[in-house]
């Protein structure tokens, strides 16, 4: 058992007893106070830590303890941040397309000559291709259908502006 050598030594500053006074009884010719941790030790003993461990590795603990806890003070509020910028990630990775989408709409209700209409139904096709290799979490899917809709549906309003053919129409 490793001995708590600084508190004893503060507990007992010119050693605890003597030759003409017992154990725990100080020489009435000092009077130096007794420090409340000198105390506090000689009457429950050293810490808990300092009873399970040696010295120096219960003192690391008490300082990493130390540094610790204004850490985790500062982890908290991240941790309750971490699902919304989980959502907010897997968001901006479907709606990022709706930044190609809009211009094309916007065309769309500008009139379409048949040349334009062919260009925007390839750029769709490449979206289309893209947004099929496109992986979000199941709690997500629901918005990357909405999105495969809003591809179909400009498909159709260009097919019916432009006067193009849809090669989907087709195959269906």
């Amino acid at each position: 058992m490793a001995v708590d050598t600084p508190s004893r030594e503060q507990a007992c500053p010119r050693g605890c007893g003597g030759r003409l006074a017992g154990i725990g009884v100080f020489a009435r010719f000092v009077d130096v106070p007794l420090a409340d941790a000198a105390r506090r030790y000689l009457k429950s003993g050293p810490p808990f830590l300092r009873r399970i461990l040696p010295f120096w590795a219960a003192t690391a603990v008490d300082r990493l303890a130390v540094l610790l806890l204004p850490l985790l003070a500062f982890a908290l509020p991240l941790f309750r941040l971490m699902p919304a910028l989980y959502n907010w990630r897997v968001r901006s990775s479907i709606y990022r397309w709706y930044k190609e989408l809009r211009p094309l709409e916007r065309h769309v209700t500008a009139g379409l000559s048949p040349a334009d209409a062919e260009s925007a139904l390839r750029r769709l096709d490449r979206i289309k291709g893209e947004l099929s290799q496109l992986s979000v979490p199941w709690a997500y899917a629901d918005e990357l259908y909405q999105l495969r809709l809003h591809v179909d549906l400009l498909r159709a309003e260009i097919v019916r502006a432009g006067g193009g053919e849809d090669e989907t129409a087709g195959s269906a």
